[in-house]
């Protein structure tokens, strides 16, 4: 409980004693008789004040009543006692006025506490909303890169089915090529072993030098295996030309160069490895977008 006086003396006319105590104003008095005052303070006015704040309202009084001041070090002011007390009462509040401020006060924090708590959930809630922003849209960039990756993986599927197509038909042309040169040989085999009976039947009959001619000259066999070149040439020429178109369609269509069949699987495990990789960070990303809806 602390207190600010307004004490009188008849022995101090026209001159009164502002101060503060944290007893009672009465006690206060009594302590100042001494016996260099020959009578008694007494009480004129005092104001209950919060406990702690009596030396601030105690200077607030002071300040107000500093031209009446007997001396800068001294409490005792020269001036009417009820003119001290009107200009004080406007100086310390009474005590309902105290609990009014109190209230007033209590309110007014507790109305700032409620705006900065509603201040920091609209921040976290901003801040959530732009987490959330910032994850949709890394994970739409992520499906989008996966959407690529898709295509590009069905880009070099199509180009080994068409690759293995290729090299079905080549190995057909192959066969078939084989199987031709391998049936003229034949033939050519057995027109030879014509030619020889032919030759042996004329040296029967005739002159060895024409046989020798016969068998080695470009006559009947000169022909045939001349013309069965020709054919061997031609069809050779003919699987070489696919062999190039074939080849030429599987040029990429951001590139020059042609894509083996081992370039092409080492794409697709590297495309494999990376969607792998996307997929995972879809998952810690929508892991991420549901904690922050929480």
């Amino acid at each position: 409980m602390s207190f600010v006086y307004v004490l009188t003396n008849k022995s101090i006319i026209g001159t009164i004693k502002v101060g503060m105590t944290t007893s009672s104003p009465e006690k206060r008095a009594a302590e100042l008789h001494t016996t260099g005052v020959p009578t008694p303070f007494e009480v004129a006015a005092s104001w209950r004040v919060p406990a702690g704040e009596h030396k601030k309202y105690e200077k607030i009084a002071h300040k107000a009543l500093a031209k009446y001041r007997v001396s800068k070090n001294r409490e005792f002011f020269e001036l009417d006692a009820d003119k001290a007390i009107q200009i004080i009462n406007k100086l310390i509040p009474t005590p309902e006025q105290i609990v009014e401020k109190k209230i007033r006060d209590e309110e007014k924090a507790k109305a700032t506490r409620i705006k900065e708590a509603k201040q920091t959930v609209l921040r976290q809630k901003e801040q959530k909303e732009r987490e959330v922003f910032k994850f949709n849209r890394e994970k739409q960039e992520l499906l989008n890169k996966k959407d690529l990756l898709q295509k590009q993986a069905s880009e070099y599927k199509t180009i080994l089915s068409k690759r293995q197509s290729f090299l079905v038909s080549v190995g057909s042309r192959l066969s078939g090529l084989i199987s031709s040169l391998f049936g003229s040989i034949y033939t050519f085999i057995l027109i030879w072993i014509a030619v020889v009976c032919f030759a042996i039947y004329i040296a029967r009959n005739g002159d060895l030098s024409d046989v020798i001619f016969s068998i080695f000259g470009f006559t009947i066999v000169g022909y045939f295996g001349v013309m069965l070149l020709m054919l061997a040439v031609f069809r050779l020429e003919n699987l070489l030309v696919f062999i190039w178109k074939s080849l030429t369609k599987f040029v990429l269509p951001d590139s020059a160069k042609l894509i083996t069949h081992v370039d092409a699987k080492k794409e697709l495990h590297s495309i494999k490895n990376e969607m792998q990789t996307i997929d995972q960070k879809i998952k810690d990303i929508s892991r991420k977008l549901g904690s922050s809806s929480g």
